[in-house]
């Protein structure tokens, strides 16, 4: 205990030193970023969050993304998801993936990847397998035309 109170003391003394500014300025930065984080949140009558996942902030799950000469390859790691909680996006230049695990508390899952060329997201090939997303689009194709 007294060492406890030791380190209070000296903890005292060091705040003689700090920038009350910069402590403001930290905390409004945090304040913000929960209050993002948080905004998604439904919650009830009583004040009970109801939302499916009251984890406030995503998170980038492992993924592998594969330029395969004529199909870009996206393999994305979705552990204790099923496939009614992904959603899938398909663009021309990007893929883009979001999931929740069926879990009370849960981190949602959300990546999205750049492709280095066009896409065909109406012909995109995707497979969903023990745990492991895969999306495979083709490369669009440029076709020359004639001018009349």
């Amino acid at each position: 205990m007294a060492e406890r109170k030791r380190r209070a003391r000296d903890l005292v003394e060091e705040s003689r030193f700090w920038n009350a500014q910069d402590m403001l300025r930290n905390l409004e930065e945090e304040m913000e970023r929960l209050e993002r984080g948080l905004g998604h949140i439904i919650f009830d009558a009583e004040g009970k969050p109801v939302t499916r996942c009251v984890s406030p902030l995503p998170m980038t799950p492992k993924f592998e993304a594969k330029d395969e000469g004529e199909t870009f390859r996206l393999k994305v790691n979705l552990p204790g998801v099923e496939k009614e909680d992904i959603r899938l996006f398909v663009e021309r230049r990007s893929i883009e993936a979001r999931a929740v695990s069926g879990q009370r508390i849960c981190r949602p899952y959300y990546v999205i990847v750049d492709s280095p060329w066009d896409l065909d997201p109406e012909n995109a090939e995707v497979k969903f397998e023990d745990g492991v997303l895969t999306v495979r689009a083709k490369r669009l194709k440029k076709t020359r035309v004639a001018v009349q």
